[in-house]
């Protein structure tokens, strides 16, 4: 039984290691620096003005309307946080409720994707070009004004 131990413990601890990894990768606080639009994420606001749905399989997703605000960047893009969960619904169960958001790429294509926090992992969902939306500064900023976005 005593020599089944350090491979038990070496074992779990590459586990851990790699959750960790692969949890936590690069993700982190925004900061000023990815730019949206040639504007630092951090200070900008994006507006729904009514509910967005769209489809992934047999489910749908629907985005609340509302403000989402910028928690997170990666060295991809930035993430904004939904105002309020995201309905997960599906004709084989109950609708579900689902933290998420906006996830806007800082490469310049102008992609914007939903992510949804399934079971502990994100699911990324690139929306249609079709997707409106409102871009404006944080109350508080300088220059406050919106640019309307549809049809990217």
């Amino acid at each position: 039984m005593a020599c089944f131990r350090p491979v038990t413990r070496a074992t779990l601890a590459w586990v851990l290691l790699a959750a960790l990894v692969s949890c936590c990768g690069s993700v982190r606080p925004i900061t000023e620096a990815p730019l949206i639009e040639g504007r630092s994420a951090r200070g900008l606001v994006v507006v729904l003005a009514s509910p967005f749905s769209f489809r992934r399989l047999l489910s749908t997703y629907t985005l609340p309307p509302g403000r989402y605000v910028p928690t997170l960047e990666d060295d991809s893009g930035a993430y904004f946080a939904a105002p309020a969960k995201i309905v997960v619904s599906d004709p084989l169960s109950a609708t579900l409720l689902y933290d998420g958001g906006l996830y806007f790429r800082t490469d310049g294509s102008r992609h914007v994707d939903a992510y949804v926090i399934v079971r502990h992992q994100p699911l990324f969902v690139t929306l249609p070009r079709s997707f409106a939306y409102a871009l404006g500064n944080l109350p508080g900023d300088a220059d406050d004004e919106r640019h309307q976005r549809a049809g990217r």
